[in-house]
């Protein structure tokens, strides 16, 4: 999700604050992010079916902060397979950001506005591009235009720092028609190869810097969704919420509807009962009231 600066989404899915969801190019798959898992990923990606957020001026993050987040397996992907991009419409010299493998590392190409040269920026840690599991990475811009930095996270630990220059510091400018940059997943018409092996869950962006403690709990509130059979989601088929408790003694947030109670530890479903909620839930010390 794209958020305002006190909110950060952790999902694929429309906009909390733009209302400009990502649309579907084509047919890439949506899958489950492990055996059983609620939590879902979006994989098998070509040059025709990849995933788009259009350019909106609201999502011009012109010479600011910003990041990028998201869980990525690279599931042995090959070298220059591209991860996402942000591409000028009109192309040329608009700004650029476009993360790919580069050897064995992460690497991420960033040009500003206007610019004519780029400015390409790998991950310390090394043999990313072979594992076979979930990683957390973050990329944060820091500090203003004509300087700053952009940060790597991997795991919820800073991994580097590299000091942009003038030119190649990734701003975009202009407006809806030009400038401001589309946002591409899985592919990138204008260079290297869809990420046909990789998969990519829970990728969000937005306008600010996030520190890093709040990187780091991120990670670990979001990684236990990812282990086979883990339940994230509200018991039964309905989305409605009738009554809503968070239990200060034992930390467990209590989630009622139609089908039933859902119980929650972070992120996590760890139980759930079957009795409609009509109307309310109270929870403390363990207890639970519910009607």
């Amino acid at each position: 999700k794209e958020l305002d600066p006190t909110f950060y989404g952790r999902e694929l899915s429309p906009s909390y604050t733009t209302g400009y969801p990502f649309v579907s190019i084509g047919n890439p798959t949506r899958e489950p992010c492990n055996e059983g898992c609620d939590l879902q990923c979006w994989t098998g990606f070509t040059n025709s079916d990849f995933l788009v957020q259009p350019a909106r001026e609201r999502l011009d993050y012109a010479n600011s902060q910003f990041y990028y987040m998201f869980w990525l397996n690279p599931n042995g992907s090959d070298d220059g397979d591209v991860v996402f991009s942000r591409d000028g419409i009109a192309g040329g010299n608009n700004g650029r950001i476009m993360c790919y493998f580069n050897d064995d590392r992460i690497r991420v190409d960033m040009t500003e506005y206007g610019g004519s040269s780029y400015h390409g920026m790998t991950t310390n840690q090394h043999r990313v591009r072979q594992k076979r599991e979930w990683i957390h990475v973050c990329l944060v811009r820091t500090g203003s235009d004509g300087g700053g930095q952009l940060q790597f996270y991997l795991n919820g630990q800073h991994d580097k720092s590299v000091t942009l220059n003038s030119t190649s510091n990734g701003t975009q400018s202009g407006n809806e028609l030009s400038g401001i940059g589309v946002l591409t997943i899985g592919a990138n018409a204008n260079g290297g190869n869809p990420l046909d092996k990789g998969k990519i869950a829970m990728f969000r962006s937005g306008k600010r810097e996030i520190p890093s403690d709040e990187i780091a709990q991120i990670y670990a509130d979001e990684l236990p969704m990812f282990s086979p059979h883990t339940k994230c989601s509200f018991f039964g088929d309905s989305d409605n919420t009738n009554g809503i408790a968070h239990d200060q003694n034992t930390g467990i947030l209590h989630v009622g509807t139609s089908a039933g109670r859902s119980e929650f530890d972070g992120f996590v479903r760890i139980n759930n009962t079957t009795d409609s909620i009509t109307q309310a839930i109270s929870a403390a010390g363990g207890v639970v009231i519910e009607e």
